[in-house]
C-alpha cells in the first residue's frame, strides 16, 4: 500500500504501519554451521531455504512500512517548512526593526565600513539597498552612504575575467548616488610584479574617477609612478577639497614612455585644503620619494626618506603638529636645526635625526631607536610629557635615560629581560641622600616590555624570565598613588608589563598584592606582548 492510497482510505488505513510484527520463527540451523566456511550438510539445506523465504517476506513488509513512513515524513517536513516561513513572516511584522525611525536606521547604515567595489557580490550600501524596499529607499536617500569609493585590484579580483563594462556602470551609479558630497577614495593597483604596467581596467576606472576629482576630500593610492602619471593627466591640479593624502609610490626602472616634462608627483602641490599627508610611510620604505606638497599648510606629515631628504622637506613644514619619520640610512646632518615651533607629537625610527630638529613645544616622543642623541634631545626638551622608546637601551644607559625624562608623566620602554633587575632597582624609591636619578617624580603611567636581547621573532617563548617579583611589587608600592605624597602628591596610576618571547607567570602572592593596588584604583596589566604594542598609537608607528 502506498501513502496516496492509504490517505484515500482514511487515517485508519495507516494503522498497519504501526502494528507490531509477530516474532519471526527462528532458524533451525545450528550457529556453528552459519559461522564456519565448511560445505553445508544436505540435511540443513531445507531449513536454511525456509528461513531465507520467511526473512525475505518479513523484510519486504518492513520496506513497505519504511517507504510509507518516509513519504509521510517528507510531506510533513515540507508542510512544517512552509509553516515556519509563514510564522517568520508574521513575526517579522512584529519586529522592533520595523519601528525604528528612519533617522536611526540611517545612523546605523553610515557606520558600515567601505567595501571593495571590484569584489564579486553586493557589499556595503549595495547590500543594504537589496534587503527590502524600505531599506533601499533609505539607502538611496543618503548620499553620505555612497561617498566612500574603494577600488582594490589586488583584493580577490580576477582581472582577466573582469566585466569592465559592468564595473564602470556600477562605479558610475555609485558616484551618482553620492550626489555632490566630498568623496573618500581608496585605490590600489593590480600588482607590482610588472611595476611599469598600468592595466586598461585601471586606466578606465581612473578616468571615470577623475571626472569627480573636484570632490575628492581624501585620497589613498597605491601603485607605480606610471599610475600617478595617469592620475596627473586626469585631474590637472583640480583637487580643491583634498585634505588628507596617503600615497605609496613604488619605483620602476627608467621608462622611455614617461614624459619628462610631466611632474608625476607635483599634482598635489596646489591643494589649498591639504593638511595631512603620508608618503610611503608603511610600504616601500627604502624608496627615495620626493613629492611636491603645500608643506607650509600641513599639520600632519608621515614619510620615509633618507635623512637629508627629510631635513630638506621638514624645513618647509613650519606648521606641523604631528610628524612621523622613517629615516633611511644617511649620514648628512642639517647645517642648522630645523625649526618646528608648533610640533606636539613626533615619532622617528632613528634618533639621529633628533639632533637636526628644534621642537620647543613638543609633548610626545615615540622613538624606535636609542642613542646618546636621544638622551641629548630629551635633556633639551624638559617639556615632554610622554616618551616611548621601543628599542632597548643598555643597562648602563638606564640611569641617564631616567635622568633625561624627569618631567614626563607617561613613560614606556622596551628592555632586554636580563636588565629587568637593573631597571627595577633604578625605579625603586630612593632615599633623599641618593644621587641616582631615579624615576621621574611626576610619572603617573609606566609601561615596560621585557624581551629577548636580539628579538628572535621566529623563536618560541623561552622557558621563563627570572624576575624579582618582590622587588617589582616594592617598587610599585613605593610609587603608588596612596603613597605619592613624597612625589608631589601624584603617584603611579597605571603600570603595564609586557613579556615578549619570555614566559612569565606571577606567583600567587604577587597576584594578591596586585589586586590590592587595583582595589586602590591603580591599573595593573600583565600580558604577553604582541609585535606592535599598544603604547604607540597606530598613526605614530614607524615601519622600521
Amino acid at each position: 500500500m502506498t501513502l496516496q492510497s492509504a490517505a484515500a482510505e482514511g487515517p485508519e488505513a495507516l494503522t498497519w504501519v504501526f502494528e507490531a510484527e509477530p516474532p519471526l520463527e527462528p532458524s533451525e540451523t545450528p550457529r556453528e554451521i552459519l559461522a564456519c566456511n565448511e560445505p553445508t550438510p544436505e540435511i540443513h539445506v531445507p531449513s536454511l531455504q525456509a528461513f531465507i523465504a520467511r526473512g525475505i517476506s518479513r523484510r519486504t513488509r518492513l520496506d513497505s512500512k519504511i517507504a510509507v513512513l518516509q513519504a509521510a515524513l517528507k510531506k510533513t517536513v515540507a508542510e512544517r517548512n512552509l509553516l515556519a516561513a509563514e510564522i517568520r513572516e508574521h513575526q517579522g511584522a512584529l519586529s522592533p526593526l520595523r519601528g525604528l525611525p528612519i533617522e536611526i536606521l540611517a545612523s546605523i547604515f553610515v557606520l558600515l565600513p567601505s567595501e571593495n567595489l571590484l569584489a564579486p557580490g553586493a557589499s556595503g550600501p549595495w547590500c543594504i539597498s537589496a534587503v527590502c524596499s524600505r531599506w533601499r529607499a533609505i539607502a538611496l536617500s543618503l548620499p553620505s552612504l555612497w561617498t566612500d569609493v574603494t577600488l582594490n585590484f589586488r583584493d580577490g579580483v580576477d582581472v582577466k575575467d573582469m566585466d569592465i563594462n559592468g564595473v564602470l556602470l556600477k562605479l558610475e551609479v555609485h558616484l551618482e548616488r553620492s550626489a555632490q558630497l566630498p568623496l573618500a577614495l581608496d585605490y590600489t593597483c593590480f600588482s607590482d610584479d610588472e611595476p611599469g604596467v598600468v592595466l586598461d581596467q585601471e586606466s578606465l576606472t581612473l578616468g571615470l574617477l577623475g571626472q569627480h576629482c573636484n570632490r575628492w576630500e581624501s585620497l589613498k593610492m597605491v601603485g607605480p609612478e606610471k599610475l600617478f602619471l595617469e592620475l596627473a593627466l586626469r585631474v590637472k591640479n583640480a583637487l580643491p577639497l583634498l585634505s588628507t593624502l596617503d600615497i605609496y609610490v613604488y619605483p620602476v626602472e627608467e621608462d622611455d614612455d614617461l614624459d619628462e616634462d610631466v611632474d608625476l608627483l607635483g599634482l598635489f602641490k596646489l591643494c589649498p585644503r591639504l593638511q595631512a599627508a603620508t608618503v610611503n610611510a608603511d610600504r616601500y620604505c627604502e624608496c627615495t620619494t620626493k613629492v611636491s606638497l603645500p608643506f607650509h599648510q600641513l599639520l600632519q606629515y608621515r614619510a620615509s626618506n633618507p635623512r637629508s631628504v627629510l631635513i630638506e622637506l621638514l624645513g618647509l613644514t613650519t606648521n606641523l603638529v604631528d610628524c612621523v619619520l622613517h629615516v633611511q640610512s644617511d649620514l648628512h646632518p642639517a647645517p642648522e636645526r630645523i625649526q618646528l615651533p608648533n610640533l606636539l607629537r613626533l615619532s622617528v625610527s632613528s634618533a639621529e635625526i633628533l639632533d637636526d630638529l628644534d621642537t620647543p613645544v613638543i609633548r610626545e616622543l615615540y622613538c624606535d631607536h636609542h642613542s646618546h642623541t636621544l638622551y641629548s634631545y630629551l635633556e633639551r626638551h624638559r617639556e615632554l610629557r610622554k616618551v616611548v622608546v621601543t628599542r632597548a637601551p643598555s643597562a648602563p644607559d638606564i640611569p641617564r635615560l631616567l635622568s633625561a625624562v624627569q618631567g614626563v608623566t607617561d613613560l614606556a620602554l622596551c628592555l632586554p629581560g636580563t636588565y629587568a633587575s637593573d631597571f627595577l632597582r633604578a625605579m625603586a624609591h630612593r632615599s633623599i641622600n641618593s644621587i641616582a636619578p631615579g624615576p621621574p617624580p611626576s610619572l603617573t603611567s609606566l609601561s615596560v616590555c621585557f624581551e629577548a636581547q636580539f628579538r628572535p621573532w621566529n623563536l618560541k617563548p623561552s622557558p621563563g624570565l627570572s624576575l624579582d617579583e618582590d622587588l617589582l611589587m616594592r617598587t610599585i608600592e613605593s610609587h603608588s598613588h596612596s603613597t605619592g605624597e613624597e612625589n608631589s602628591g601624584s603617584g603611579w596610576r597605571a603600570v603595564r608589563l609586557y613579556f615578549r618571547i619570555f614566559n612569565f607567570k606571577p606567583a600567587t602572592e604577587t597576584l594578591e598584592r596586585m589586586q590590592v593596588f587595583r582595589e586602590q584604583g591603580m591599573q595593573i596589566h600583565i600580558s604577553q606582548a604582541s609585535f606592535g604594542w599598544s603604547e604607540v598609537p597606530r598613526y605614530f608607528q614607524t615601519c622600521g
